[in-house]
């Protein structure tokens, strides 16, 4: 039989052929040289080349957004090693009214400000920005926030403060790294359930808003150094805030409140009580006890008298009390050696104590529009006084 007549030299010298395990080689001046390895690699290279054209396309559509509203390259880089790399955007002000979804693939994120904008929603893509420590959405124009916010469990600050927010996500409750919270001017009427599994907070402000009620559940929260309630439409300030051993100031003014706490006083670190503008018509005598005590905010209310023993609050630097009901101060007034200012414009006193001239320190003194026919001798000369209205 010839070699032509033979199948296994025909097999033999064919220049391509498949192995008996199933590779296909070729045969040349260099011998057998396996196609699998070259098949692989341009199937490698391939998807590659596919992953690189996907990752161009979310990387373009945020360089596109960048170029709409003339971001510099300095906040969003045009270089997408350096894109990726982004571990902080601040576009605060910049007149920005939408951003890209695909925000949201910008892993590194840590700190990301857009305050100040136009926004009337955030993307959902915001949600995978599971680095993010800080995310500022103040003063836009937004409505809601996405529930996938609930997934950005390192968050230690969120501020949502001057939009038109009517809720707050029920999932806020998983982010127990938070320690400041700012829903300031909103329109919130109330504050979610598990707000109090929130053990670190050291800062919430829910001011100018439509509450009506703060949560029994705001006792646990004793990391608390900052409360403000200010201008909603509180009528009691629940017993459950005389937990928060920790609170240097309370922020409760412009409200509806007829009383305060009969215990106020044991918030030995409370240095700062504004409490005007409601319907008060006393304090509790244990407001003696705040011996840390140095701003309280009076005013506004309907007040007829000062504690006796006013006196004992010796770090007490500025006592606003205008537009109350006061019919005399106490003698002990003038124990307070640190005081700068008093103001008692527009109230019912006919005198002021004698005691007034011990106040060295003071400053600014405000008693106009009351019944004061004689002031105490030696009032004007107080040398440090630099305002003096009667």
């Amino acid at each position: 039989m010839t070699q032509k007549d033979d199948p296994n030299s025909i097999e033999s010298n064919a220049l391509v052929k498949r192995t008996s395990k199933g590779l296909i080689t070729s045969k040349g001046r260099r011998g057998q040289i396996s196609l699998t390895t070259d098949i692989i690699r341009a199937a490698a290279i391939a998807r590659t080349s596919s992953r690189a054209l996907v990752d161009e396309s979310w990387m373009q559509e945020i360089w596109d957004w960048a170029d709409k509203y003339e971001l510099p390259e300095d906040v969003i880089p045009r270089n997408p090693n350096a894109l990726s790399a982004l571990v902080a955007i601040d576009i605060s002000y910049m007149a920005i009214y939408s951003l890209p979804d695909s925000i949201g693939n910008l892993s590194n994120l840590k700190w990301f400000d857009c305050s100040g904008n136009g926004l009337t929603s955030v993307p959902d893509g915001i949600e995978k920005l599971t680095n993010l420590i800080s995310i500022n959405f103040s003063h836009n124009r937004l409505n809601s926030l996405p529930d996938g916010i609930e997934n950005l469990t390192d968050l230690t600050s969120i501020d949502c403060r001057g939009n038109g927010l009517t809720s707050i996500p029920d999932g806020i409750e998983k982010l127990t790294n938070l320690t400041s919270i700012d829903f300031s001017e909103n329109s919130l009427t109330s504050i979610p359930d598990g707000i109090e599994k929130l053990t670190n907070l050291t800062s919430i402000d829910f001011s100018e808003n439509g509450l009506t009620l703060i949560p029994d559940g705001i006792e646990n929260l004793t990391n608390l150094i900052s409360i403000d309630f200010s201008k909603n439409c509180l009528t009691l300030l629940p017993n459950s805030i005389l937990n928060l051993i920790n609170l240097e100031s309370l922020f409760i003014s412009d409200n509806n409140l007829t009383s305060i706490p009969a215990k106020i006083g044991d918030l030995s670190n409370l240095n700062k009580l504004i409490v005007h503008n409601n319907n008060l018509t006393s304090l509790p005598a244990s407001i003696v006890n705040l011996k840390n005590l140095r701003d309280l905010a009076i005013g506004e209310n309907n007040i007829v008298s000062l504690p006796e023993d006013i006196g004992k609050l010796g770090m007490l630097s500025f006592i606003w009390s205008d537009n109350n009901k006061l019919l005399s101060l106490p003698d002990s007034i003038g124990s307070l050696n640190n005081l700068v200012c008093l103001s008692i414009y527009n109230n019912n006193l006919t005198s002021l104590p004698a005691s007034i001239v011990n106040l060295k320190h003071l400053r600014d003194l405000s008693f106009g529009e009351n019944n004061i026919v004689s002031l105490p001798d030696g009032i004007k000369e107080l040398s440090s006084i630099r305002k003096y209205l009667s």
